[in-house]
């Protein structure tokens, strides 16, 4: 079936609501104590802003995959973040709101699984008040449309039977000693990357491939064939993997790579 009953956390992006498998948080401050001769105890300081990671590992639902249509121009190198529009995001009954910077985005699924995914967000600051589990948790009593790759993530193509996609950002906050609050007055990004990995016995369906260079796209899809999310990256090749063994298909392990 594609339809399932769910039991996720509350968790709400852009105002869409995640199928959320799991998710953590945890905040660092970088703390010291100054104090003189006049001063005892010191003052406790902070030498560096905080900051709170966010990982959210979730599935790709009717809604598609809102993380990924958000930052894929961030991770294609088309948007900076001087041209990123703030959103919410609420966990439970606490709002994310600022600047929340993507460090990372994943997919990957195998033979017969749900399309798993996940993402890591960075905001600069400190939470600002206390989450209880009760505050955390939610029920959905509705059914929910779920990738699935039984039915062939690939648009098109059968036999897929291990697909991974990652996109990651290396950025660096700058702060101007003039600047009191916690939001960075610009953050520069030192790297982009994208990867895809694929094995499959039917690579010539949706792989371009032009000597070192290739193009790859396919679609999340559930079991009913109704497309969820699109996916794309160009690259060159990083490797490229043929294994056969008796009475079976060829199967062709491909990984393809791009810096920005």
């Amino acid at each position: 079936m594609s339809y399932i009953n769910y039991k996720d956390v509350s968790v709400k992006y852009d105002d869409v609501e995640i199928l959320c498998k799991d998710f953590s948080i945890s905040t660092s401050n970088s703390l010291g104590s100054a104090r003189d001769r006049g001063s005892i105890p010191g003052v406790t300081y902070g030498n560096k802003r905080p900051t709170t990671a966010i990982n959210i590992n979730y599935l790709i639902g009717s809604d598609g995959d809102v993380f990924y249509e958000d930052f894929k121009e961030l991770f294609d190198g088309d948007e900076n973040f001087s041209e990123f529009n703030d959103k919410e995001l609420v966990i439970g009954s606490y709002s994310f709101t600022g600047p929340l910077c993507p460090q990372s985005l994943s997919i990957s699924a195998s033979e017969n699984s749900l399309f798993d995914a996940s993402v890591s967000l960075i905001y600069y600051g400190n939470i600002q008040e206390g989450m209880t589990p009760e505050q955390l948790t939610n029920l959905f009593d509705d059914s929910k449309l779920i990738g699935h790759s039984a039915n062939s993530p690939v648009v098109g193509v059968s036999g897929v039977s291990d697909l991974s996609l990652s996109a990651s950002l290396s950025q660096n906050p700058i702060f101007f000693t003039s600047n009191t609050t916690n939001e960075p007055d610009f953050i520069d990004i030192t790297e982009r990357k994208k990867e895809c990995n694929i094995k499959t016995s039917n690579i010539d369906d949706f792989i371009t491939t032009n000597g070192e260079e290739a193009l790859l796209s396919f679609s999340v899809q559930d079991l009913q064939g109704n497309s969820l999310q699109d996916y794309s990256i160009s690259g060159k090749v990083q490797s490229t993997d043929f294994t056969l063994s008796a009475e079976d298909v060829a199967s062709v392990d491909v990984s393809i790579i791009t810096f920005i």
